[in-house]
């Protein structure tokens, strides 16, 4: 069982890495690009070519809150974020042996929009962007869900990751996690 809790979680992440790679060899990385609240440069503005976004001044813990249904929890983001220009993650504070992570990214260009590797998505309304997409995901045999939602504004890409390693309430979810690319969405 554990093993499969684990299984779920690196295939979020691997999602997240084959985004962040993207299929552009023009584009040009910038920095570490983390939103956290001790590790990013302040930018004023989120929008304009090289400037980092402050992703945990835009998304904070009450708004993973409401995704978890329960507190929430910044977390540093672990390996290379080099491909980002912000990136915050939280995970449900709680001692359960579940896992809940919520990844929040911006990507510095529309080449990292990832909607070919989700044969499954649906297209949805994100305000100001000119596309965005959701994907619900069920592992095989389990409970475990991802949900992705992922969108392009102003030559940027949103990325809104969720991993619930006992699932969720999708009629609870899908709604937060539109709240959050919204959001974002209006700050960049």
């Amino acid at each position: 069982m554990i093993r499969k809790i684990w299984r779920i979680a690196a295939l979020g992440a691997l999602c997240a890495v084959i985004v962040a790679c993207g299929s552009s060899s023009s584009s040009k990385p910038s920095g570490n690009g983390s939103g956290g609240s001790t590790a990013s440069k302040p930018s004023g503005s989120a929008a304009g070519a090289g400037k980092t976004v402050s992703v945990c001044k835009i998304i904070t813990a009450d708004d993973a809150a409401k995704v978890f249904g329960g507190v929430a929890k910044e977390e540093a983001p672990a390996g290379s974020e080099l491909s980002t220009k912000g990136v915050c993650l939280y995970k449900k504070d709680t001692t359960d042996i579940a896992v809940n992570l919520l990844q929040v990214r911006v990507y510095g260009g529309p080449q990292f929009y990832g909607a070919s590797i989700f044969p499954d998505h649906k297209t949805i309304d994100v305000t100001g962007a000119s596309k965005a997409f959701l994907s619900v995901k069920k592992a095989p045999g389990g409970t475990a869900q991802t949900f992705d939602i992922q969108f392009v504004k102003g030559g940027q890409t949103g990325a809104v990751n969720y991993v619930a390693t006992k699932g969720a309430d999708e009629a609870t979810v899908v709604p937060a996690l539109k709240a959050i690319a919204n959001k974002l969405a209006a700050k960049i």
